[in-house]
C-alpha cells in the first residue's frame, strides 16, 4: 500500500514541473535564432530599429529585407504587401 501511495506522489509531482525543451541535434536545447517582421514601410522600420535603437544592417540587406544581428538573434524586416 505504501508504494502505490508513493508512486501517485510521484506523478503527481512530474505533473507540476514546468516542462523542458527538446534537445536539438548537437546536444544544445531549443533556441530562437530568427525573427521575421512584416512591415508597410520597410525605410521607416529600418530607420527605427537601426536609427532609433542602434541596430547594424547586415550587407545581406537589399530593398526588399533588412536582416539586423540583435544580439545573437537575427531579426529580419520585409515589406509587407
Amino acid at each position: 500500500m505504501a508504494s502505490a501511495k508513493k508512486r501517485k506522489q510521484a506523478k503527481r509531482s512530474k505533473r507540476s514541473e514546468p516542462r523542458r525543451a527538446k534537445k536539438a541535434p548537437g546536444g544544445r536545447g531549443a533556441r530562437l535564432t530568427v525573427v521575421t517582421l512584416g512591415v508597410q514601410d520597410l525605410a521607416r522600420a529600418r530607420a527605427f530599429y537601426c536609427d532609433g535603437l542602434g541596430f547594424r544592417a547586415s550587407s545581406s540587406s537589399n530593398e526588399s529585407i533588412v536582416f539586423m544581428d540583435a544580439g545573437g538573434v537575427v531579426l529580419a524586416l520585409y515589406r509587407r504587401k
